[in-house]
Formats: structure tokens, sequence, C-alpha cells
């Protein structure tokens, strides 16, 4: 008696069905190469770049998220949280407009 090829959930396979796996596993070979030499190079840096993007943003994010409390109602506190506000608007030119000062 012929020994009958099984699939990994451990059913029966037709002929048919071994053909088509075949056919499958080939295709996936073709359509999945791994990248090497240059194009793994130009992966790595676009990858690099996007993870020092994300950090930059977290950075960015943190630092509009933690503003300096206002609460103990200082003029002077409250000053420095206006600025540190209109600062975060680039198209006002703060830092030009005060010559550096603010």
């Amino acid at each position: 008696m012929a020994t009958r090829k099984t699939s990994e959930s451990g059913a029966f396979m037709s002929k048919y069905d071994e053909e088509v796996e075949v056919r499958l596993k080939k295709l996936e070979e073709q359509s999945h190469t791994k990248p090497t030499g240059a194009t793994q190079s130009k992966n790595d840096e676009r990858l690099s770049a996007l993870e020092a993007e994300i950090a930059s943003l977290k950075a960015q994010l943190e630092e509009k998220n933690s503003s300096p409390s206002v609460s103990d109602g200082s003029i002077e506190s409250k000053f420095n949280e206006l600025v540190r506000i209109l600062k975060k608007t680039e198209t006002l030119n703060i830092s030009k407009l005060s010559k550096g000062l603010l």
C-alpha cells in the first residue's frame, strides 16, 4: 500500500493537493527573496532614518507635553509659559523678533 502525504494539519493530501503545494512553495521562494548587498544597505539606512525620526518626534511630543506649572500664579512663570507656546508657532518668528532675547 502506498503511503499518503499529510498536510501540516494532519489531513491526508490528494495528488492534486501535493502538486499545488509544490507550486505554491516555488512561488513563495521567488516572491520573498531576502534583500542582500546594496538593497539591504538601503533598507537598513531607511529603517535607521525612520527610527531617528520617530525618536525626534517622541522628544518633541514629550517637550510639548512637559510644560512648567503655572499654577503658582507668578507673572514670570505665566510669561515663560506664554513665550514657550508662542515659540512653537514658527510662523510667528518669536526668536527673530526678540533678537534672541526670548
